[in-house]
């Protein structure tokens, strides 16, 4: 179905209201200034496209890209009671349970109600990166406009392209598949995740917060937070936490060592934090073993080799801005902790995708590669982040270095733009 040919009632009163709230802002100027109204009305225009986008994809299901119609499909039966039924499991049920219950209590329609969430998640991933860009570039005193934009470009980025060699999608890695509801969905979650773990390792936790007149440990709290944000994050997807769980072991064990052991009752705490996560995850296997007949086996590189004929080249057009930010700031890689968490997930999800593969009929629907696509966007962000300090604040900035920074992500993300506007027509193969 073509945009022009959009024609949902249903859909048309929600764009109607998006416009509707940014007339409305008009008359609270008084309240806001004019940097967050401008602001609401492009968090009203993203979510507008992506709203047609979505439902487009939900009713069209005849293109190699049809996980959400699928997905939507699985959502008619997603009662809680089902959950774990032979013929309505769901291991991830966290976007089909919020579809079948709007559904069933509000607008009788599963395509609207879909693409509503996944618009929703959208801009919530947007204004989640906007929030974490800002607070780590604030002491470099770059536009708020300008960090906005980007975090804009870094939802939306896809690898560099070849028409000869390589499509846009399969073959390379981009964090921004749209026909994935549940990817979609979990997206915002593992920012939090990320940059809420982070967070342990940078702030000082020994401050109380007082909670009903009782004087509780900040950090305590955190690490609820924190628990809790993993918990929902495997709801929604277990693929972050596929490639995030063995980050944690790994990023704690090295600050274990860098501070002495000084840290070591937070890491336990963060090891007690994911209990129940691991103990969702277990249910999660039992689940996907018993409707699915899933099996991983350690293969080789033999899942990437079904999409890209040359390995290296894919490699090189996924990562070219992150490759060539750790380049400019090699020396300093170990020193700088959130480009060495953010390399260290990158790693394992890249690992976990090139060394293992799902056995039988599944083995080309790469579902491993999901770890994979999470951990490069969140690469993305970081080297993002990275880029921008270093123009601050090295002694010996190169201007060709920098020229060369901005033209690498800059097509990333013009070829992220033109991967959006092909899905429209169903995606590129």
């Amino acid at each position: 179905m073509r945009f022009s040919d959009f024609c949902s009632v249903a859909i048309r009163n929600q764009i109607a209201k998006a416009f509707l709230v940014c007339s409305i802002c008009k008359y609270k100027a008084l309240f806001m200034s004019s940097e967050q109204i401008l602001k609401l009305f492009i968090y009203c225009l993203i979510f507008t496209f992506t709203l047609v986008l979505f439902y487009e994809l939900a009713i069209n299901h005849d293109n190699l890209f049809a996980d959400l119609y699928w997905h939507i499909k699985s959502a008619h039966s997603a009662r809680i009671d089902n959950l774990f039924s032979r013929e309505h499991g769901l291991s991830y049920p966290l976007f089909h349970i919020i579809v079948y219950y709007l559904t069933k209590f509000l607008l009788p329609s599963y395509n609207t109600w879909a693409a509503f969430v996944l618009a929703i998640s959208v801009v919530s991933s947007i204004a989640i990166l906007d929030y974490y860009m800002r607070r780590e570039l604030r002491e470099f005193n770059f536009n708020e406009k300008f960090i906005f934009v980007l975090s804009i470009g870094l939802t939306i980025f896809m690898p560099l392209y070849i028409p000869s060699f390589n499509g846009m999608y399969l073959g390379q890695f981009s964090g921004q598949p749209w026909h994935n509801p549940t990817y979609i969905i979990m997206k915002p979650f593992s920012i939090l995740c990320f940059f809420w773990f982070y967070d342990f390792f940078r702030a000082d936790q020994k401050d109380k917060i007082i909670i009903y007149k009782y004087h509780v440990s900040k950090q305590n709290i955190n690490v609820l937070i924190f628990s809790i944000l993993l918990f929902v994050s495997l709801l929604a997807k277990p693929s972050f936490l596929f490639a995030f769980m063995p980050t944690v072991a790994v990023f704690t064990i090295i600050e274990l060592v860098r501070f002495k052991f000084k840290n070591l009752l937070l890491s336990c705490k963060l090891a007690v934090s994911m209990i129940p996560s691991i103990v969702l995850l277990l249910v999660q296997r039992s689940v996907t073993l018993t409707l699915q007949g899933s099996e991983i086996v350690f293969s080789p590189f033999e899942v990437w080799k079904i999409y890209s004929t040359s390995i290296p080249l894919s490699f090189a057009l996924a990562w070219a801005f992150p490759i060539f930010v750790c380049c400019l700031v090699f020396r300093s890689i170990f020193q700088n902790r959130l480009l060495l968490l953010s390399l260290i997930a990158w790693l394992i999800g890249l690992c976990e995708f090139s060394l293992l593969a799902e056995k039988g009929p599944r083995l080309e629907h790469a579902n491993i590669g999901w770890s994979l696509l999470i951990t490069s966007f969140l690469l993305f962000i970081v080297c993002t982040i990275v880029f921008l300090q270093y123009t601050r604040t090295s002694k010996n900035v190169n201007s060709r270095s920098i020229s060369c920074g901005f033209i690498l992500l800059f097509l990333h993300i013009s070829n992220g733009i033109y991967y959006f506007l092909r899905q429209f027509n169903g995606g590129p193969s």
